[in-house]
């Protein structure tokens, strides 16, 4: 977050995996009752509105973080700081900042077959990754990844792309074919850091961010084109 600096709310909204998912979306004023359910005198109520919250953002992320922002910038009650504070530094980690990709861990060929079918072949295996600990071999011929058949997987980089969205740790059923042998198998995928970084460095570097990024959100803004309560969300460089 280069050049924005910390003294305004950091809040710039971008698509980086913020697409909000079907359904339907609670209205700011039910949000906000939750919100101020976390300051409620029974934990068990302060308990629901945090799941409630959560459950809220993990399907319209974009616009819970919003409010959730908001509602961290004018909170005086302390429980609520808490609770609003660690609904945020997992959304903040989750969908701005820490966000490595995934990794089969294989080297490969996309491949036409003779009878049209357009299939990844895998020429080469990074030993004790993803791909490997699935038991995955050189030869072998990738039909569909996560149930998106690669035919659908568009332009020259479409495969690489479409794993590269999927996240670390999650688990993907691919389509498998071995000679002439179909089956499916399901992989846990590994982390692909950018060149040169280290695993635990990275994750540092991350966790720092985000703790830049909840502080950042305290302090009122001062720039007449972002007025009190305008809140924007910046890509992490």
């Amino acid at each position: 977050m280069k050049g924005l600096g910390w003294a305004g709310v950091l809040l710039i909204i971008c698509g980086y995996g913020f697409a909000d998912t079907a359904g339907e979306r609670p209205e700011s004023g039910r949000v906000r009752a939750e919100i101020s359910g976390l300051g409620a005198d029974e934990y068990e109520k302060r308990e629901a509105a945090q799941a409630r919250l959560r459950e809220w953002a993990d399907a319209f992320p974009r616009y819970v973080m919003v409010e959730l922002a908001e509602a961290y910038r004018e909170a005086e009650d302390l429980e609520v700081e808490y609770r609003l504070e660690s609904l945020l530094r997992e959304l903040a980690a989750e969908q701005i900042f820490y966000r490595p990709y995934g990794f089969l861990g294989v080297n490969f060929q996309p491949q036409m077959l003779r009878d049209q079918r357009q299939v990844i072949e895998i020429i080469g295996m990074v030993n004790g990754e993803a791909a490997d600990r699935a038991g995955l071999r050189i030869g072998d011929r990738l039909l569909e990844v996560g149930g998106v058949p690669i035919k659908e997987m568009e332009g020259s980089n479409g495969f690489v792309d479409h794993v590269s969205s999927l996240l670390p740790g999650e688990e993907v059923n691919l389509l498998v074919e071995r000679g002439d042998t179909q089956f499916r198998v399901d992989l846990v995928l590994g982390v692909r850091l950018p060149p040169g970084t280290e695993h635990a460095d990275y994750i540092r570097e991350q966790e720092t961010r985000v703790r830049e990024w909840i502080a950042g959100l305290k302090n009122r803004p001062d720039d007449a084109e972002r007025p009190e309560g305008h809140f924007r969300l910046e890509p992490s460089n």
